[in-house]
């Protein structure tokens, strides 16, 4: 999976795709498919989908290895995201080492989200350099 181009800005909802580079920041278009881009601001915070991780009780797990026990389990997925019980539950299943001081359940909402939101996208799908360069090695 390549979630390199896609980013997530501290403040606006939804996830973007980079688009290009400007001299301040970046061009983003939304993935949810209505195509409206942004100029990204110096002061915005803007986190690669790519580079987040989620606490673990023996250090931290890629969100690319989250999404692919989640693609294991598609049927499994919480639709009421209200329900912070099943959400706890569906977490240990994927991530069965997560810490639970630290992951709360609105960053469990956020990255059931932000899945449905990119495994949708044909990127997703497309292998990922930087696991093709590590299996390599």
């Amino acid at each position: 999976m390549n979630l390199k181009d896609i980013v997530s800005i501290t403040g606006k909802p939804g996830l973007y795709k980079i688009i290009s580079q400007a001299n301040k920041g970046y061009i983003v278009e939304q993935i949810n498919g209505n195509g409206k881009r942004i100029m990204t601001k110096p002061a915005d915070r803007i986190a690669g989908l790519h580079d987040i991780t989620l606490y673990t009780d023996s250090g931290d797990a890629l969100l690319r290895d989250v999404f692919k026990e989640m693609d294991a389990r598609k049927e499994q997925i919480p639709k009421d995201l209200k329900n912070g019980d099943a959400l706890k539950s569906f977490f240990a299943e994927v991530l069965p080492n997560y810490d639970r001081e630290r992951v709360y359940t609105s960053d469990m909402k956020k990255v059931i989200k932000w899945h449905e939101e990119v495994s949708v996208m044909p990127e997703y799908s497309a292998p990922d350099p930087v696991e093709e360069k590590e299996e390599k090695e």
